[in-house]
């Protein structure tokens, strides 16, 4: 892979791990739609959804203070999320690359849809369906954090517990989604894109957890459709590319 290609989604990853550690949501938006230009449909998925990861695992591990997981209303979300992903992973499979990013680039607009939302408080097994239709978005397209935020209002989690939550939730759901990529055939991404993928989130998660306890919910919102609009940008181009 070229130098400047490396450096572009180098780039990308650092505005991508920043958005996100500051909003709880971005990676995949921003990543996914940019790696599928460039690499397997299946390496861009597990890319993305592994950069997310490690943004979530530096804001719960790494911010100098405990997180708040409201684990017991969680369980039926992270029990529900293997069979989803599976399915989703094996979805994948079927999908050429231009139709997913096609697939990607109208999740990405439900995305923005469900952060203007204000969802009920919902029973277990409505958080349990929710769990599976994140898992299955995971493994299927890399994007799954609004789905992850829906759940949590839902579940009644708000403030640092609603980020948390969500952080715990996106480790969970994501090693479902990965795993699941592994087991109906996809590889780790290669040591230069590992290497271009991994220090920005580092770099990113430090610049993006200082804005985090400063936005206010609007500010936040609006974060989220503006990365959730270049995605869709992106993704819309690479499917008519």
């Amino acid at each position: 892979m070229p130098d400047t290609t490396l450096l572009a989604i180098a780039l990308v990853a650092l505005a991508a791990s920043s958005v996100h550690a500051a909003v709880g949501f971005g990676s995949g938006p921003l990543l996914v739609p940019m790696l599928l230009l460039l690499v397997d449909p299946a390496t861009a998925i597990v890319a993305a959804v592994a950069v997310g990861m490690a943004v979530n695992a530096l804001q719960l591990a790494a911010e100098s203070r405990r997180p708040r997981i409201a684990t017991r209303r969680l369980i039926p979300v992270w029990l529900a999320a293997p069979p989803g992903a599976l399915a989703g992973a094996l979805a994948a499979e079927r999908l050429d690359r231009s139709t997913l990013s096609l697939v990607v680039a109208v999740v990405l607009l439900l995305c923005a849809a469900a952060a203007l939302a204000t969802p009920p408080a919902l029973p277990r097994s409505a958080l349990a369906a929710g769990g599976a239709l994140a898992g299955f978005s995971a493994a299927l397209t890399g994007v799954f954090g609004p789905v992850l935020g829906l759940l949590l209002l839902a579940a009644g989690s708000r403030g640092e517990a609603l980020r948390d939550g969500i952080g715990a939730s996106f480790l969970v759901v994501g090693a479902c989604a990965v795993a699941a990529a592994f087991a109906v055939g996809a590889a780790w991404p290669g040591p230069a894109l590992a290497a271009a993928l991994a220090l920005p989130a580092l770099a990113g998660h430090a610049l993006g957890r200082r804005a985090a306890g400063r936005l206010s919910p609007a500010a936040q919102r609006t974060g989220v459709l503006t990365t959730v609009a270049v995605g869709s940008l992106i993704a819309v181009g690479g499917a008519v590319a």
